[in-house]
C-alpha cells in the first residue's frame, strides 16, 4: 500500500499530528484487507492520492477481485488510466437515479447512441460524470442540465424494461455506424483488462457530483442490476474453487469464525501496551488523576490532631475518598470511547470477542489504578496523620481502588449505552453526585428510596469500612469552653464518633462488600456490551430490512 515511509509513525488523531490523510486512507484499506474479505466496499479510496499512489493502490484492489472478491466502489473523476481497471460502472444522477449500468468497456458506445459522443483525447470518466451533473450555477444552464438528465435517466429505464443487451443496441444504432467503430477508444483504454473472464473486474460506482453519490438508491435500481444483460452472473472464485456460489450452505462457509480468546487476548494487549506507550497523555490520564486528588487532601487535612475540630477533619477526610468516584469515571471518558470505536468496527468484522477486548482494556487499566492509589495510601496513612498500621493503609488503597474501578465501570456502561459522550457524562454524574451524598456521612437519616439505593453504591461500603478502621481506638480532647457542665468532652472516643453517624458496622464485611460491588459493576458492564453489540444490533438490523 506504499506505506513503507511512514511505518514507524502514529497514525494520530485531532489531538495527535499523526499520517496525512491519504495514508490514513490507505491503512484502513489494508486494515479490511487483513480480514480477508469477500466482499469489499470502498468509499472514494484515490481521493487527495498523488497519481503513483493511487494507481498503484487500483493495481492491488484489481488484483484482489481477480482472486474472486468482489469489490465495490465509489470515485469521483476518476483518471483515465485507473478507468481501464474498472469491470462494471453504475452511473448515478442526482438522487440516485442510474443513467448506466454495464461493463465500462461498453459506456462510451452507449452514450454515443444517444448522440453524446466522447471527444477525442478526454477522459471517459470526466466525459460521463459531467454529462450527468445538473449544473445549479445558472437557472438556464440548471433548466438544460437537468432536462438533458431527465433524458439519460428515461433512456436508460427504457433499455431495463427492454429486452437487448447494451452490446445488441450498440451495434444495431445507426448512429454509431458499427461496433468496431465505437470500441475504438474504449477497448484502448482497457487493454488487457476484459480477457476471458470478465466478472473478475473491479467494480465501480460513480456519481455526478457530491450529492450524486450521497443520494439514496431505491429499489428500483436494484431492478437494473437484475435486469442488465451484460452483466455476468457467474463468478470464479480461486479461494473457493467453484464457479458460482449458490447454496446457503456454500454461502454459510464463507462466514468467518472469531479468533479464540487466548488467541486474541495476548495481541489485543500486545497492541494495546504499544498504544499507551506511544501516547504519553494516556499515561497521565490514568495515573495522575488519582495521585493529584491524593495531594490535595493530604495538604488540605494534613496534619490531624487529637482535639475536638479534628473530629469533624477526621469525617470530612472519610467522605472526601468518595470524590475518587469521579475520578474513575473522567479516566474512563478519557480512554474509552477511541478504544470503543476501533472495537466496534473490528466486531462488525467478526475480529475477535467482547470477551477478549473487555479482558484487555481491565487488565491494561488495573495496573495503573493499583499504583496510583498505593500512593494515595502513602500519603493519606502518613502525611496526613491517620494511624500508621499496616490494616488502615491496606484499607486505605482497597477503598480507593474499589471507587475508582466501579467509576470506570459505569463510564464503560454509559459510554456503551451512549455514543455521544458529552451525554453519557452528564447522566453519570447525577448518579455519582447522588452517591456521593448519601455515602453516610452528609445524609445519615434518608427516605427509604435512597437507603435501597445506596446498597448499590460502592461509597457506602467504603466510607463505612474506612470510617471503622480510622476512627477506632481513637481518643479526643478538648478545652475548657468546649467541655459539658459535668467536665467531660462532648465526644471522647472515636466510637462514639462512629455511633453519632450510624456507622457502626463491621469493617471487614463491608471490605467484602466493596470487593462484591466492583465485580459485580464490571459484570454489568460487559453484559451491557454484549447486549448492546449482538441483541441491539440484530434488532435494529431486522428494523433495517423491514424498512
Amino acid at each position: 500500500m506504499g506505506l513503507k515511509d511512514c511505518a514507524d509513525n502514529l497514525i494520530g488523531s485531532d489531538l495527535v499530528k499523526g499520517i496525512s490523510g491519504g495514508e490514513k486512507r490507505r491503512v484502513s484499506i489494508a486494515v479490511q484487507i487483513l480480514t480477508d474479505p469477500r466482499v469489499l466496499l470502498l468509499d472514494e479510496p484515490t481521493s487527495g492520492l498523488d497519481a503513483f499512489t493511487a494507481n498503484s493502490i487500483m493495481e492491488v484492489l484489481q488484483g484482489l477481485a481477480q482472486e474472486g472478491r468482489t469489490l465495490i466502489l465509489t470515485i469521483h473523476q476518476a483518471r483515465s488510466d485507473l478507468f481501464k481497471s474498472f469491470g462494471n460502472v453504475l452511473l448515478l444522477a442526482r438522487g440516485g437515479s442510474p443513467t448506466y449500468s454495464g461493463p465500462a468497456k461498453d459506456m462510451l458506445s452507449y452514450f454515443s447512441t444517444l448522440d453524446y459522443h466522447c471527444p477525442r483525447h478526454t477522459n471517459p470518466a470526466d466525459f460521463a460524470l459531467d454529462l450527468i451533473t445538473v449544473d445549479l450555477q445558472e437557472e438556464r444552464r440548471e433548466t438544460e442540465s437537468r432536462e438533458k438528465v431527465r433524458k439519460l435517466v428515461e433512456s436508460w429505464s427504457s433499455v431495463v424494461e427492454g429486452s437487448k443487451s447494451i452490446t445488441e443496441i450498440i451495434s444495431s444504432n445507426p448512429r454509431t455506424g458499427g461496433e468496431e467503430k465505437v470500441d475504438t477508444r474504449s477497448s484502448q483504454l482497457s487493454a488487457n483488462v476484459y480477457e476471458e473472464n470478465e466478472a473478475n473486474g473491479v467494480n465501480l460506482e460513480a456519481n455526478g457530483g457530491s450529492d450524486e453519490k450521497r443520494g439514496t438508491q431505491h429499489d428500483t435500481d436494484d431492478a437494473v442490476l437484475r435486469k442488465q444483460p451484460s452483466i455476468p452472473t457467474s463468478r470464479r472464485s480461486q479461494s473457493v474453487h467453484k464457479t458460482t456460489l449458490v447454496t446457503p450452505a456454500e454461502l454459510g462457509a464463507l462466514v468467518r469464525k472469531r479468533a479464540s480468546f487466548w488467541t486474541a487476548f495476548p495481541l489485543l494487549l500486545h497492541r494495546a501496551a504499544i498504544n499507551f506507550s506511544r501516547q504519553p497523555p494516556l499515561l497521565l490520564a490514568r495515573t495522575f488523576q488519582v495521585i493529584g486528588l491524593a495531594i490535595v487532601l493530604a495538604l488540605f487535612f494534613a496534619p490531624l490532631h487529637h482535639d475536638y475540630y479534628s473530629i469533624q477533619n477526621r469525617v470530612g477526610f472519610v467522605q472526601e475518598i468518595c470524590a475518587f468516584y469521579f475520578v474513575g469515571m473522567l479516566q474512563n471518558v478519557a480512554i474509552w470511547p477511541a478504544e470503543r470505536e476501533v472495537f466496534y468496527r473490528e466486531d462488525d468484522d467478526a475480529v475477535y470477542s467482547i470477551e477478549a477486548f473487555l479482558a484487555t482494556y481491565t487488565l491494561l487499566e488495573l495496573p495503573f489504578e493499583i499504583v496510583s492509589c498505593l500512593v494515595f495510601g502513602v500519603l493519606a496513612d502518613f502525611a496526613v496523620g491517620f494511624p500508621r498500621t499496616a490494616e488502615l493503609y491496606f484499607v486505605l488503597v482497597f477503598c480507593a481502588f474499589g471507587i475508582v474501578s466501579c467509576g470506570e465501570s459505569l463510564g464503560i456502561m454509559f459510554n456503551t449505552l451512549f455514543n455521544h459522550t458529552g451525554f453519557a457524562v452528564n447522566i453519570v454524574s447525577i448518579l455519582l453526585s447522588v452517591a456521593q451524598v448519601i455515602a453516610g456521612i452528609i445524609s445519615i437519616d434518608m427516605p427509604r428510596v435512597f437507603q435501597i439505593f445506596n446498597y448499590l453504591s460502592p461509597t457506602k461500603y467504603a466510607v463505612a469500612a474506612l470510617a471503622r478502621f480510622s476512627l477506632d481506638g481513637v481518643t479526643f480532647t478538648c478545652d475548657d469552653s468546649q467541655r459539658l457542665p459535668d467536665g467531660r468532652c462532648p465526644i471522647e472516643t472515636g466510637q462514639q464518633v462512629l455511633e453519632l453517624y450510624k456507622l457502626d458496622v463491621n469493617g471487614v464485611t463491608n471490605l467484602i462488600a466493596l470487593a462484591g460491588t466492583v465485580i459485580a459493576y464490571r459484570l454489568v458492564a460487559w453484559l451491557l456490551l454484549r447486549l448492546v453489540r449482538t441483541r441491539w444490533k440484530s434488532i435494529i438490523e431486522l428494523r433495517r430490512r423491514g424498512s
